[in-house]
């Protein structure tokens, strides 16, 4: 995949979510009269009458994505599926990554308990099981469709047409700024031709803050890290279960640390990961991964 292809895939992405937009917000109208139960999903105000269209534009622009990735996967140059490498005991890969992401999400944590910015929670809440579980789901989803998106399909189809480096960062800048890609969007019921305008211009003005381009430089690294990931150890399971530990302690620290503040301590203004601190870290992530990608479980010749 050339990078000029990849501009004229995320421009035809975005024109498709403006102009179909509107009929979408229809769509998404018509299911909220029809089906009250659905009001949580969309983040609906009862007594305002609106709700939040960003929920729903973000699906449409990952629908998009998926559709024309699908249909234009010859001429955007995209590998199959079936050549992702997966590695001959992809179960064990994935535990092996879950468990190295695990013990960095906690060298992070620490940082934070000895920098005081958090702190130990004495109790644990009762329904502690609760968020273990909703935390193992959750990482393992993200890191399964994030990392065939993005390493698998992404960084793999770049390799073909670049070199390794150039590759990682394109692959992992793309990453970083899907992820700045949130913003509420209220609107309420009845027809809006500019929905789609307002919805983009919402999302796409985190990008153009410069109070956001620390944060941007830490995702594109741990993206980078990520990558990495994927190219050393030759399998994309061991790098779904890097991103799902990463995942499942965000969602599970809160229930021995104090003071979290939604995502904003890890890459929101000044979040970790928008500091110094937090890209040497990361940075120091590579040589562990090194590490721990040599060890023989990671080897064609374990019995």
């Amino acid at each position: 995949m050339r990078l000029s292809r990849l501009v004229c895939l995320a421009i035809a992405i975005l024109g498709l979510s403006i102009i179909g937009a509107p009929l979408v917000k229809s769509a998404a109208d018509w299911l909220l009269r029809t089906f009250p139960g659905t009001s949580s999903l969309f983040d609906f105000d009862e007594n305002a009458g609106i709700y939040d269209f960003g929920r729903v534009y973000r699906r449409l622009l990952l629908a998009l994505t998926l559709l024309v990735g699908y249909f234009g996967r010859s001429w955007l140059g995209l590998i199959p599926l079936r050549k992702i490498p997966f590695d001959n005991r992809p179960a064990r890969q994935l535990g092996s990554g879950w468990a190295l992401g695990c013990l960095t999400f906690a060298f992070f944590l620490i940082n934070l308990l000895l920098l005081g910015e958090r702190s130990i929670a004495l109790r644990v809440p009762p329904d502690w099981a609760w968020w273990v579980g909703r935390g193992l789901v959750t990482g393992l989803v993200v890191g399964a469709i994030e990392e065939t998106i993005f390493r698998g399909v992404l960084l793999g189809s770049l390799l073909t047409a670049h070199s390794k480096v150039p590759a990682v960062l394109i692959s992992s800048t793309l990453f970083s700024v899907v992820h700045f890609l949130r913003a509420s969007v209220p609107v309420s019921f009845g027809a809006s031709f500019d929905v789609g305008l307002r919805a983009f211009l919402a999302h796409a003005a985190p990008l153009a803050d410069p109070a956001t381009l620390s944060s941007f430089v830490g995702l594109t690294l741990l993206g980078v890290v990520l990558a990495f990931a994927y190219l050393w150890s030759r399998s994309l399971p061991f790098a779904i279960g890097l991103h799902a530990g990463w995942v499942f302690l965000g969602k599970i620290d809160g229930l021995l640390l104090r003071e979290r503040s939604g995502i904003e301590w890890l890459y929101g203004h000044g979040g970790i990961l928008s500091r110094p601190l937090g890209w040497a870290l990361l940075l120091l992530i590579l040589p562990l991964l090194r590490f721990w990608l040599s060890r023989p479980l990671t080897t064609d010749d374990t019995g």
